[in-house]
């Protein structure tokens, strides 16, 4: 579990594929991710206010 937050922190996997690798269901390991305060990357609302901007 710990290297699968880890590697989403750094960037380097996606949520799905940490999922994957630590058993999880990807609603869960949303979860955890929450408890240990690990960012899931920007929400839809971020990336449509970015593209209206550009």
């Amino acid at each position: 579990m710990a290297k699968a937050l880890r590697m989403i922190s750094e960037g380097r996997w996606t949520v799905r594929r940490a999922a994957r690798f630590a058993g999880l269901g990807y609603h869960e390991i949303l979860e955890r991710m929450s408890e240990q305060g690990i960012d899931s990357g920007p929400s839809v609302k971020d990336i449509r206010e970015a593209f209206d901007r550009s």
